[in-house]
């Protein structure tokens, strides 16, 4: 697992077939997914949300 400081870290690696999965921002997927060189991206199924992970730590008052 690798951390990307810049989507366009991983949207090189994307292009290249470099990586197989990216979790960013669905809004930013949709963007990336549209750009020229992106035809083998593929945007999967089911969006991460709180329904499918949970509330989590930082949501919980203090």
């Amino acid at each position: 697992m690798s951390e990307y400081k810049t989507t366009q870290e991983y949207d090189l690696d994307l292009a290249a077939g470099r990586v197989d999965l990216v979790i960013a921002s669905v809004n930013y997927l949709k963007v990336a997914h549209e750009k020229p060189g992106n035809s083998n991206v593929v945007l999967a199924r089911p969006q991460i949300n709180r329904r499918l992970l949970g509330r989590g730590l930082a949501n919980k008052p203090v």
